[in-house]
């Protein structure tokens, strides 16, 4: 398998949408950006391709061997020129409101039925206990 492939199947962020990566004290960074898209207005219905503006998410992907892997995620918010209605893109690879990306969230479960300690998993996963009881 190619090393392009594996951000992903790691991480659900095809290799198109990262425009830059770079370390900074130890931690990686991975700039990412969707396509532009047309999307379904969530309040109306209609479809619509107008860019409101741009917001920039930090999302933690978890820690690869030498230290924790962080997203710049330059997200999109669009406007329905129907109803007004502003919202944001959709993405494969984090949830509405979260900083944790859905495969930090899914490994997160998966340590959780193994027999460790919740420090041990929030070590192994860059989060904090609470997260993990949370």
């Amino acid at each position: 398998m190619p090393t392009t492939d594996y951000t992903e199947f790691l991480h659900n962020v095809k290799q198109e949408y990262i425009t830059n990566s770079y370390e900074l004290d130890g931690i990686f960074i991975f700039d990412i950006e969707l396509p532009a898209t047309s999307h379904i207005c969530p309040k109306c219905g209609e479809t619509t391709k107008h860019i409101k503006d741009y917001r920039i998410r930090t999302v933690k992907f978890g820690k690869v061997q030498r230290g924790p892997l962080i997203g710049k995620y330059r997200q999109r918010r669009y406007i329905c020129p129907h109803c007004g209605h502003s919202f944001a893109e959709s993405n494969p690879f984090v949830r509405k409101h979260m900083q944790l990306s859905v495969t930090n969230i899914r490994m997160l479960s998966d340590k959780l039925t193994e027999s460790v300690t919740y420090t041990a998993i929030a070590n192994e996963c860059d989060t904090s206990i609470t997260t993990v009881l949370r």
